[in-house]
């Protein structure tokens, strides 16, 4: 079965660039309002940064941010409507960004949820 991951582009610009790696709440409140429309590219396996992709995030004059996350699904999942919808929902869970590619005009970060731990002192 196959994980397909899809990368959205966030709206906005500098005001949601991360800083040592880690993105303001900015961030996450953009990733609250993206819809299916946003998604760049939908993709099998890990994340490869080619020149192919490099153009399609890359916009000149402009900052932009994007957010990659995944969903198990079988074969062709990836062409069906209904699951765009459920992988952006699933991106809307997220609280933590892991930066995978940071570029002078992109940056790019891995969706993910981590739940609290439980205090035990």
């Amino acid at each position: 079965m196959p994980n397909y991951k899809a990368i959205f582009r966030l709206p906005g610009g500098t005001e949601l660039k991360a800083e040592r790696g880690y993105v303001p709440d900015d961030f996450f409140t953009a990733i609250q309002k993206i819809t299916v429309d946003d998604i760049v590219a939908i993709f099998d396996g890990g994340f490869v940064l080619s020149t192919e992709m490099h153009e399609k995030l890359s916009v000149p004059d402009t900052f932009a941010s994007y957010a990659i996350t995944g969903l198990n699904a079988a074969e062709g999942k990836d062409k069906d409507p209904e699951f765009h919808q459920q992988l952006l929902d699933h991106l809307k869970t997220a609280n933590h960004a892991r930066p995978i590619e940071i570029h002078y005009n992109y940056q790019i970060f891995v969706m993910e949820f981590i739940e609290e731990s439980i205090d035990d002192d």
